[in-house]
């Protein structure tokens, strides 16, 4: 190759050349600053380059992580909405159970309402409390009533409070006909009413 390019150089004559002196002048210095450009853009670059290379493999572990996570905490996410859904039922069966079941502040409304109120042919002669039962959640609340009343009106009376909104337990009733005038017989009633205990 140096035998080939002294062959191609010989042939040249330097007093032609001389005529083009500024050019090639300005051709090795672009040469010159090309060379420059290529050692410190180009490989500057490649070095980026390969460290963005790094950054992205970074990058793609990362999401290779993360669609893993997702896909290992898809099944809790079903779980956990199945959860929310389950706690809002039970919230309503309580909310439910809190309209039913009196408060201990409507509790004297109620035995009022029960024993006042539409007693049409049943004479309510006492009201008297049992001992009260705490079950947790809930607290028992029984009482008797004695009553004095003829068979129908107190069969009436009895579909009036199974219809109340208010959750009443009939426990027992005892009917003495001892002393009977004009068809009356003398009732005691137990009832036992549910006061949801507060948190």
């Amino acid at each position: 190759m140096s035998e080939g390019l002294s062959n191609a150089l010989g042939g040249l004559n330097m007093e032609s050349l001389n005529e083009f002196r500024k050019e090639i002048l300005a051709a090795l210095i672009l040469l010159s600053f090309t060379l420059l450009l290529y050692v410190s853009v180009y490989k500057d670059n490649t070095v980026e380059e390969r460290s963005l290379g790094i950054k992205a493999s970074e990058v793609n572990s990362d999401i290779a992580r993360i669609k893993t996570e997702i896909q290992t905490t898809g099944p809790l996410k079903i779980k956990l909405e199945q959860t929310a859904v389950n706690i809002r039922r039970i919230e309503d069966r309580v909310e439910e159970l809190k309209r039913k079941l009196p408060t201990e502040k409507n509790l004297s409304e109620l035995l009022a309402d029960i024993t006042r109120n539409g007693l049409k042919g049943v004479k309510v002669t006492a009201v008297k409390p049992l001992s009260i039962e705490d079950r947790g959640e809930y607290t028992r609340v029984p009482f008797q009533i004695d009553l004095d009343s003829k068979y129908k009106p107190f069969a009436n009376y009895l579909d009036r409070i199974g219809k109340l909104d208010r959750v009443m337990d009939i426990d027992n009733f005892i009917i003495d006909s001892k002393g009977n005038t004009r068809g009356l017989v003398s009732i005691k009633l137990y009832l036992s009413a549910y006061v949801l205990n507060g948190p």
